[in-house]
């Protein structure tokens, strides 16, 4: 496969989903009457967005960037990075929602800060907090914007610094405008979309690798040890990875808030498995594509990453067949041959 630039089908794409987005925030803009609208949607978030939306920020720009291109870097040790993930955030879910959806109505919170100036009584619990929660998500943030900004140059043929601040541009503006309402719908917007996305592009990475068994022999001729149970960088490394991201997990800041959103606490009870289900699609995408584009450059059919970040944009840009014959007849198609060779 030879790089080549974004076809007219994927130009279109891409502008029908940032306009999408811009629609979600007008919507929500026009919703959100009041503060509390604006900071926790009126407390009248669903059990489903609210599943769809956790998972969407929990993975965000990481599930379609950064983790194919740690797959394609480190291997399967980078799959312990996000199996904790949803045993932990159920865990939280569990553990915490319900208290903090009560305590958040009660007392009026609308941040994390408040009710840990609730729970201590300290107005300097609240500022310190405050602080290290924003010190963490500015990085966090940032890698998000620079995951979006590497699909746009993708999509768009633009500079990364153009790309970043049209990214950042979009972000502010419905978030600014519509509040934490518009997060919530376009993170299942984008949640919906992950799911969907990665299953039909799980399908079509087995089928360019000529399925698993084919990829996991091209990817061992490079190195065997990014298809072993530990990946690449070992036990060590790959156990470290799942403590640490598991206690991280457990107490993220944009998933905690979201708990004050909730309209009916007791219907958590459904979440574990919501959440599971929802991680397991999104998952597909991080394994396939990073397996996949690994096996086609050991195999001389696609050029070596220039960065572990390309994995992504890369595959869909060559690897993909969504011009030519009719999506539906292609997927179709893929899938069969997926299943004869695995």
């Amino acid at each position: 496969m030879s790089e080549a630039g974004p076809s007219a089908t994927i130009l279109a794409v891409g502008l029908v989903y940032f306009a999408a987005c811009a629609f979600i925030g007008w919507l929500a803009a026009r919703r959100t009457k009041s503060a509390e609208e604006f900071f926790v949607a009126g407390r009248s978030v669903g059990l489903l967005p609210f599943a769809i939306a956790a998972m969407a920020t929990t993975l965000s720009g990481f599930s379609f960037i950064g983790g194919p291109g740690l797959v394609y870097s480190i291997g399967l040790t980078a799959l312990f990075i996000i199996l904790p993930a949803a045993l932990t955030n159920t865990f939280g879910a569990l553990v915490l929602g319900a208290r903090m959806r009560a305590l958040g109505e009660q007392h009026r919170l609308v941040t994390v800060p408040d009710a840990l100036a609730l729970r201590y009584g300290s107005r300097a619990v609240q500022g310190w907090s405050a602080i290290a929660i924003l010190v963490g998500v500015v990085g966090y943030l940032g890698t998000n914007i620079l995951a979006l900004a590497l699909v746009v140059r993708a999509l768009f043929g633009l500079e990364l610094t153009l790309a970043l601040w049209i990214g950042t541009a979009l972000l502010v503006a419905y978030s600014a405008s519509g509040g934490i309402l518009a997060g919530i719908w376009v993170d299942v917007f984008q949640g919906a979309l992950m799911a969907l996305a990665s299953s039909i592009v799980f399908v079509f990475a087995l089928d360019s690798g000529n399925g698993l068994a084919a990829i996991t022999r091209a990817i061992e001729t490079v190195n065997p040890a990014l298809v072993g149970p530990w990946g690449a960088r070992g036990a060590m490394v790959a156990l470290s990875f799942f403590f640490v991201f598991a206690v991280g997990s457990l107490g993220q800041p944009h998933i905690a808030h979201k708990y004050y959103m909730l309209k009916e606490p007791r219907r958590l009870r459904w979440y574990p498995a919501l959440m599971t289900v929802a991680m397991i699609l999104a998952q597909l995408l991080f394994v396939g594509v990073g397996l996949a584009v690994r096996a086609l450059v050991a195999r001389g059919e696609m050029p070596a990453l220039a960065t572990p970040d390309g994995a992504t944009p890369q595959f869909l840009l060559n690897g993909l067949p969504i011009t030519g014959a009719a999506p539906p007849e292609e997927f179709e198609k893929a899938l069969a041959r997926a299943k004869q060779s695995m």
